[in-house]
């Protein structure tokens, strides 16, 4: 069995989506973490993951991506992509939190910036619910 040495590369540049997964596609790094938003570029199937209340928790979450879809989305991501999955991880749902106030009800962000990940769903969920969204990346 052959052993290997990883080497992190602990640049800001890698916790930008578009960075790693383009050094994923050239082959100048060779394992990632992401998340399944910037991932839904190359395979809109994983938009599955962004939608708000799909899951009831973390378990639920975690059958469905073990399941039959999940190894559906795992098949076909290397057809779209030079990437492959090799497993899911369950990071948390989405939660808005402030710095200014506590949120407890939808009022209470109607006046502040939110940041998302590049992701169709979450671009479109907050003006959806009459929210303001500028177009910012998460950082």
């Amino acid at each position: 069995m052959e052993c290997f040495s990883p080497r992190c590369m602990e640049t800001a540049c890698w916790a930008e989506p578009e960075y790693y997964l383009e050094g994923l596609q050239l082959n100048t790094i060779q394992i990632a973490a992401p998340a399944a938003a910037p991932l839904s570029a190359f395979d809109s199937k994983l938009m599955l993951c962004d939608m708000p209340f799909l899951f009831d928790d973390h378990e639920h979450a975690e059958r469905v991506l073990d399941g039959r879809i999940g190894q559906q989305i795992a098949a076909d991501l290397p057809k779209n992509c030079r990437m492959r999955v090799l497993a899911y991880w369950v990071s948390g749902f989405r939660s808005v939190f402030s710095k200014k106030s506590p949120i407890e009800s939808i009022e209470d962000i109607k006046e502040i910036k939110i940041r998302v990940m590049e992701s169709p769903v979450f671009i479109d969920i907050f003006p959806a619910l009459s929210l303001w969204l500028p177009r910012l990346v998460n950082s």
